[in-house]
This record gives structure tokens, C-alpha cells and sequence, in this order.
């Protein structure tokens, strides 16, 4: 399993607005063979985040509650080796926030 992310325009309410409002989901997809080609399914949404947020400490707590309440729904936490790596694909992306404590097994420097 791995993550991708996708990007989607929401509504053209903000056309008024320079920039566009983007929002970024988190997927977790796995990848299987259909007819011999490679294809991925969506396994699950893990969170979400407006991209003109992805610096503001409250979004990004947010979006790390949504992400670590999806993955213990999966019961992710029983498989540390791959729960760490998605967590540490996703920080990538979204930095974790000062507020929200980083798991256990990773690091102060690894969390961003």
C-alpha cells in the first residue's frame, strides 16, 4: 500500500478570488492486476487539507486527527512498520503541528 495524493478544485464560488481553492485528499491505494495491466484501488480516504492551509498549525492538526482515527480504523496501529511509512509519506506533505504529538517510534527530527 502506498499514498497519492489527488487535488480537487472545489467550488467556483471563489472564481471572484486569484487563487484557486484547492483542497488535497490523502488516499491510501494498493495496487492489483486486472486483464495483466496494473491498477490501483482505492484502499481508503485518510484526510484532507486545503492546499492555502497546508502551513496553518489548526488544519493540520485536523488533518492528522483524520488520518490517525482512519488508519486505527483499519487497524493500522498493529502494523507499525507500514503505519510509520505512511505517516512519514503524508509528513511529506503536511508538516505535523507543534501541538499534535509525533508517534513514538519516529523520531523529533523525522517529524518535519
Amino acid at each position: 500500500m502506498f499514498v497519492r495524493w489527488k487535488k480537487r478544485q472545489l467550488s467556483s464560488d471563489t472564481a471572484a478570488f486569484d487563487t484557486p481553492n484547492i483542497s488535497l485528499y490523502a488516499v491510501l491505494v494498493k495496487n492489483h492486476r486486472i486483464d495483466g495491466k496494473t491498477r490501483q484501488k482505492v484502499v481508503k480516504y485518510l484526510g484532507y487539507i486545503n492546499e492555502a492551509s497546508l502551513e496553518d498549525s489548526a488544519h493540520q492538526e485536523r488533518f492528522w486527527q483524520q488520518v490517525r482515527g482512519n488508519l486505527d480504523e483499519m487497524g493500522m496501529e498493529t502494523e507499525q512498520e507500514e503505519y510509520q511509512k505512511i505517516i512519514a509519506k503524508l509528513a511529506e506533505t503536511v508538516p505535523h503541528p507543534a501541538a499534535l504529538p509525533v508517534p513514538c517510534s519516529m523520531s523529533a527530527t523525522d517529524a518535519g
